[in-house]
């Protein structure tokens, strides 16, 4: 979700206020128009308030702005509207909304330090490759003719001499890459969601999205049953809003079995996909208070979800900064190996 995500959580919040205090949905949306008009999304508010005043559900009338209100948020308040339970959802997609706003911004954290590093790293390799290492190789040939360089001065000559031949694919190549950089941290929810992808193959950022889709299944779990969803009917519901898709085939997978009269606690502790926090409240806590506990263990897996994301940007930026102190002080290195022997060879 793309930044306006904050403006979508207060919009939830607000409107989930206004109907638990009892106005008609067609002029809390007007109102709710009326006083978001200067952040953009007043027009949409607005069609909202026509759409429902026509009739229509407001899941259904979000439908039409698919951009402004994801798949799995209408979902929520479709069944919300099922059960007359419109608020509870809508401050339930609103906490959501705004965890999904931080950890986005810890995501783009996450890939921005080793991102930039790399295009600079780039950058300077590029430059050095072109303009600077070519001249140290018609320096070596004027003062140390016939003589041998050293290994790591002829690898350091015989890449720019690749990057000179090749300078204009180098060149695009850099560009696509510097604009793939720009479009992943300020894009939309494409980008966000490739992004979100891209991250989970970084070393140690597998918490993060394990994290996250923990505290999807339990925020969104908690919703249903709290809506007075049947937990079966709740378990395949909340499988087709996570991400990863262990977690979805283990909640599938538990949906049949609890249907079928098996423990769903004996079931969901065969899934290593599963949280053993999860397991363990499905055992120990009454169905009654299930909703309750399970809101609970959100709030502790959105905890670790941005912990997570603070513990990867660390490991990354020291990857990032010793990779390219590497690469540029063996290239620098490379250089005036032979100039020490120019030095040596004078001397003698």
């Amino acid at each position: 979700m793309s930044g306006k995500s904050v403006l979508v959580g207060d919009f939830y919040h607000e409107l989930g206020m206004m109907t638990r205090a009892g106005l008609p949905l067609p002029g809390a949306l007007r109102q709710l128009g009326r006083d978001m008009r200067g952040v953009g999304l007043g027009g949409t508010v607005d069609a909202l308030g026509e759409e429902t005043e026509s009739g229509r559900l407001l899941s259904q009338a979000m439908a039409r702005f698919p951009r402004q209100f994801p798949a799995f948020h209408r979902r929520v308040i479709a069944a919300g509207e099922e059960r007359g339970v419109l608020a509870d959802a809508l401050f339930a997609v609103s906490r959501f909304s705004y965890f999904q706003y931080h950890l986005i911004a810890q995501l783009r954290q996450v890939f921005l330090y080793p991102a930039v590093t790399t295009l600079v790293a780039l950058a300077i390799m590029l430059g050095m490759g072109l303009f600077i290492v070519p001249q140290f190789a018609l320096m070596y040939d004027e003062m140390l003719p016939g003589e041998p360089l050293p290994g790591l001065t002829g690898l350091v000559l015989g890449a720019s001499e690749i990057v000179v031949r090749l300078a204009p694919l180098f060149l695009v190549f850099f560009c696509l890459t510097g604009g793939m950089v720009v479009w992943l941290l300020v894009g939309g929810r494409k980008a966000v969601r490739f992004l979100s992808r891209l991250v989970a193959y970084l070393p140690g950022a597998w918490r993060i999205t394990e994290s996250m889709d923990a505290a999807r299944v339990c925020s969104f779990l908690s919703t249903f049953l709290a809506q007075e969803q049947a937990l079966g009917d709740a378990l395949q519901t909340t499988a087709q809003l996570v991400q990863l898709d262990n977690v979805r085939g283990a909640l599938l997978s538990a949906a049949e079995a609890h249907e079928a009269g098996e423990p769903l606690a004996d079931v969901l502790d065969r899934a290593p996909s599963i949280d053993r926090l999860i397991v363990f409240a499905f055992r120990q806590t009454p169905e009654a208070e299930l909703a309750g506990e399970l809101g609970r263990l959100a709030d502790i897996y959105e905890r670790r979800a941005l912990l997570a994301t603070r513990s990867t940007v660390v490991v990354w930026e020291i990857i990032a900064i010793i990779t390219m102190s590497l690469i540029v002080g063996l290239t620098i290195l490379s250089l005036f190996l032979p100039l020490i022997r120019l030095v040596d060879k004078l001397g003698g």
